[in-house]
Formats: C-alpha cells, sequence, structure tokens
C-alpha cells in the first residue's frame, strides 16, 4: 500500500531528524541544531494559545492561577 510505505517513510525520516537533534542538544552545539532549521519554518501568530485554550475543553483560568 502505497500511503502505509510513504507514511512508514516519514516517520523514519522524523525519527532520524530527532535522534539527531538529541545528540547536538547533548553536544550543546546550538549552531548545527539552528542548522538544521529551515528558512520556511512557520511560527504560530500572536494570540494563538488564546484561541487554542478557547476551543479547548480546559477550564478557564483567572488571573490568580484559580479557576
Amino acid at each position: 500500500m502505497q500511503h502505509r510505505t510513504s507514511l512508514e517513510a516519514d516517520l523514519r525520516a522524523i525519527e532520524a531528524i530527532n535522534q539527531q537533534d538529541m545528540q547536538l542538544a547533548l553536544a550543546n552545539d546550538s549552531d548545527k541544531m539552528m542548522s538544521q532549521w529551515a528558512d520556511d519554518i512557520v511560527l504560530p501568530s500572536a494570540g494563538w494559545a488564546d484561541h487554542a485554550w478557547a476551543q479547548s475543553d480546559r477550564p478557564k483560568l483567572s488571573g490568580n492561577g484559580e479557576s
């Protein structure tokens, strides 16, 4: 099945990147870690966390940390 093969290949690639990232982190090699990041990295826009929280089933917190 083509879809499964593609998914398995994607998962292997993700695991390889994760392993390399962990090795670089343990070596404290931030330059090489940052070199793995793509120039077209997608960063969440301002307010994304508030929106995600509002869409969740989690209780809302007041300013003093109580629900």
